[in-house]
């Protein structure tokens, strides 16, 4: 009872920080996980509770939450599956291409243990029961750090935006051989364009992106090509053409913004799963910007989302600690009603 107490009066704190953290920086890791986090500590000080009057029912209640929760995890490891082969046939074989395959094998490793510790039950002598708990609670990291980012991304793609702006950066991200954009490319610009008329056509559109040993022209002359075929007049775009990465894209157009005018608001256009990362990188940068995101073909959004997953985890010094937290919470909340307190 006093167990269950404290975690929703947790769970109560968790959610009105973590409200007043998205509302002051909603481009922070932190968000995702924090709502994650929060949900199951109310989830477990919900069990705890209901349990004192009626064990058995609130035993049946979690089985079946369980049951549907790896029946959905299972599901979705076959759907990425059939993503990586849909992905590799239109994209070709690629690190970023084959995520989705790896992702699917360890959702469906993920469900398998969970239902044998979770639904199925685990005998055996004490020490292995307890440590195949502990790699029950391992593999609840796989969907819950994918879950946390993406929650994370989202948060901030939705988050209000300055109306006005005085620059749009369009980060490039790879042309087709032949010189023009990709769809991929193509959403990004798009979503630029967007902003740029509902601005009244004041801002200038910043092209940034350099030119790839594979690649005829710069990417920064293919989205300028593509913007003047829409209607888009010269005079309003400006091309940053010897970048190479995200990092190097939005410090370069610093440059060309601090040139043009001291005080500005910039308007950073990129594909919908990467805002979180831009975002990120902006506020690095000291970048006086928001974030939107252009529109991803739904086949290939999973293995980009992963790619980009990838690539927070690997820069983000507190991720492996909140997972680390997100995997705890509900083994030492077991290790607790087990003790009987």
């Amino acid at each position: 009872m006093k167990l269950g107490i404290i975690l929703i009066c947790v769970a109560t704190v968790i959610f009105v920080v973590a409200a007043i953290l998205i509302k002051k920086q909603p481009y922070r890791i932190l968000n995702g996980f924090m709502l994650e986090a929060g949900v199951i500590s109310f989830g477990g000080g919900l069990v705890c509770l209901t349990s004192k009057y009626n064990f058995d029912v609130t035993s049946i209640v979690v089985k079946v939450f369980f049951i549907a929760y790896y029946l959905l995890l299972f599901l979705l490891g076959i759907g990425l599956f059939g993503n990586g082969v849909r992905v590799v046939k239109k994209e070709g074989k690629s690190v970023t291409h084959i995520l989705p395959f790896f992702c699917g094998f360890l959702l469906l490793a993920s469900s398998v243990i969970g239902v044998y510790n979770d639904v199925i039950g685990v005998t055996g002598i004490a020490w292995f029961v307890k440590l195949e708990t502990i790699v029950s609670y391992c593999a609840a990291y796989i969907p819950l750090a994918l879950f946390g980012v993406w929650l994370a991304n989202d948060i901030y793609r939705k988050s209000p935006k300055e109306p006005e702006t005085d620059f749009i950066i369009v980060l490039g991200c790879g042309i087709k051989k032949n010189g023009e954009v990709t769809p991929l490319l193509k959403g990004r610009l798009d979503k630029a364009v967007e902003v740029f008329e509902t601005g009244e056509r004041k801002a200038k559109i910043i092209v940034s992106g350099g030119q790839g040993s594979d690649e005829i022209i710069s990417e920064a002359e293919a989205m300028k090509n593509y913007l003047l075929s829409i209607g888009i007049p010269e005079s309003s775009i400006i091309l940053e053409n010897k970048s190479t990465t995200t990092m190097e894209n939005l410090s370069f157009s610093k440059k060309i913004m601090e040139e043009k005018k001291k005080d500005y608001h910039c308007t950073i256009s990129t594909s919908s799963y990467h805002v979180l990362r831009s975002a990120m990188f902006a506020k690095k940068l000291n970048l006086n910007a928001s974030c939107v995101g252009g529109k991803t073909a739904a086949y290939y959004y999973p293995a980009a989302f992963l790619r980009e997953y990838a690539a927070i985890i690997m820069k983000n010094k507190y991720a492996l600690a909140i997972y680390a937290l997100l995997v705890g919470i509900p083994f030492l909340i077991q290790q607790i009603m087990i003790a009987g307190i």
